[in-house]
């Protein structure tokens, strides 16, 4: 069984109740595996927490090569020991999926969410200590998506460039308790491309609306549904984006005005949703970009368009690709 390559996913871990037991898979071992994939149990059978499942998962330590995390429907209350940045170097994406229980994804190898900046370069481990433990970082992490982890509260320490200096793509769906994320820092992350926050409903922003989200150049996808104050970043998080090609606002109530006609993307943007933004009263002109191919505008009452849905369809695979990263149905 150690010559086990690709993916490996492992079903119904709930059942498991001791660290021992769950040493028995032997991961560590299996030296050739890039994706793992741990399923405890469906979202809808948690219903309290379950603290044995800490030491469980601390059981379930794989080989330093993988490249591919997924963690789902887990019931303990913290991450494993062993999912640090010294003990998987290697690490590409992370995913965790109905994790209710968790409240941070603090880590004791990461540098504060406020200490140091970033140069967004792939850069080896820092030097820096602190309680003699050297602060390293997921140097090649490039992908992370939590979905669902109804009780996470900050993430401030975590989603932090120092920490992730590679990140590509981040998702957060429908994590919400999440009150705070530090996106006045997200212009540091500089390879960032996809940036999707839905259903955070319960996200509070104190700062200026202009220093809420700041927001990279190397920005291609904006997607940001229900997501409680961090709305009233718009328009100004937009000022810096030159190359985004799809911008998807949804339950967006804070936001008055896109200026499409001005914003540095206009000659880049393909993609254009918006939806039941009540206080959306301009897009800064009568029509949208000639660059955008695929528009939809709906339930923007404020809009001279009225509550009706208008736009532009291309149909294609490139349409339907968007609309499943972005969340929208396939009628739209």
């Amino acid at each position: 069984m150690n010559q086990l390559r690709g993916t490996l996913r492992i079903r119904s871990i709930g059942i498991v109740k001791s660290k021992e037991e769950a040493a028995e898979a032997r991961l560590a071992d299996k030296k050739y595996l890039k994706e793992l994939d741990l399923q405890w149990r469906g979202c809808n059978e948690i219903l309290k927490p379950i603290p044995c499942e800490n030491e469980v998962i601390d059981g379930m330590f794989p080989h330093e090569t993988i490249q591919h995390l997924k963690v789902d429907g887990f019931a303990g209350d913290r991450l494993p020991n062993w999912l640090n940045p010294k003990d998987l170097q290697n690490l590409r994406s992370l995913q965790l999926s109905d994790c209710l229980y968790f409240e941070t994804l603090s880590n004791p190898y990461f540098a504060s969410g406020t200490q140091g900046d970033s140069t967004g370069q792939h850069a080896s481990s820092s030097t820096n200590c602190s309680n003699g433990i050297a602060f390293i970082a997921f140097t090649r992490l490039t992908s992370v998506i939590l979905s669902g982890c109804y009780r996470l509260k900050n993430l401030d320490q975590f989603l932090s460039p120092k920490n992730l200096p590679s990140l590509e793509s981040i998702s957060l769906d429908e994590c919400y308790g999440l009150e705070s994320i530090p996106a006045e820092n997200f212009v540091r992350f500089g390879h960032l491309r996809d940036l999707r926050i839905t259903y955070c409903t319960s996200l509070v922003c104190s700062r200026p609306s202009e220093e809420i989200m700041v927001l990279p150049p190397s920005l291609r996808r904006l997607c940001i549904v229900s997501c409680g104050e961090l709305d009233r970043s718009f328009p100004s998080c937009l000022q810096n984006l030159t190359s985004l090609t799809v911008l998807c606002l949804i339950e967006c109530d804070n936001v008055e005005s896109i200026p499409l006609d001005s914003i540095p993307c206009i000659n880049t943007l393909r993609f254009l949703a918006l939806e039941i933004c009540k206080e959306l009263s301009s897009i800064g002109g009568s029509r949208v970009p000639s660059s955008v191919v695929y528009s939809y505008v709906s339930d923007c009452p404020k809009l001279s368009y009225g509550t009706g849905v208008w736009g532009r369809w291309a149909r294609n695979e490139e349409e339907k690709e968007i609309r499943q990263w972005a969340g929208m149905g396939s009628c739209i």
